[in-house]
């Protein structure tokens, strides 16, 4: 199995206080995000060492400062509830296609703070798979779509100019992303 198959680990936040780090502080945790603090007061409750600066009854406002294993979906910093709320979305989605699907949202311009389940279910019906290359996918498309033309003497099925129909395919009807070791993810056109 290799990671773009495997389940995808279970996304992370630090949580820290934002009056601590205006003040040149770190005050916060890690946890998981679907089980973060999104209130001051569950934040003093949760967090065991706040530090010098925090300030219990002063500091108002908490905020995802650092996280990991959202594969690419968040990235920078956001609220504890934007975190949990993805990471409810992204649960059950393999590392692979967590990277999928922040390839997704980057073409589709989605903002992913504002990421629900109707992006997540029409990223699912647009997303094809990966594949070693456009080319190889252009192939797969070919046989599943033309099994039986396919099948057929040589001429004119095996001699078709692979590289420009990839190119056509690419043009109309698909889109790729590069998916590392050479691989795409493949998604049709909305």
């Amino acid at each position: 199995m290799d990671e773009h198959d495997a389940a995808g680990e279970v996304p992370q936040v630090w949580v820290g206080c934002l009056g601590c780090y205006n003040d040149g502080g770190l005050a916060g945790e890690w946890f998981p995000a679907s089980d973060a603090p999104t209130s001051m007061a569950a934040f003093n409750e949760r967090v065991r060492c706040v530090g010098r600066y925090h300030l219990v009854d002063g500091h108002e406002e908490i905020w995802c400062l650092d996280h990991e294993h959202f594969d690419g979906v968040l990235d920078g910093e956001f609220a504890p509830s934007t975190g949990a709320r993805v990471a409810a979305l992204i649960t059950d989605l393999t590392t692979g296609q967590r990277q999928a699907l922040a390839a997704w949202i980057a073409h589709t311009d989605t903002a992913a703070a504002a990421l629900t389940d109707e992006h997540v279910q029409r990223w699912r019906q647009e997303y094809v798979g990966r594949f070693d290359s456009e080319q190889t996918f252009a192939q797969h498309h070919a046989v599943d779509t033309h099994a039986e033309a396919m099948q057929a003497p040589p001429w004119p099925f095996g001699h078709i100019d692979w590289p420009a129909a990839t190119l056509h395919l690419f043009s109309t009807d698909y889109w790729s992303h590069p998916a590392g070791g050479g691989a795409v993810d493949v998604f049709a056109e909305a």
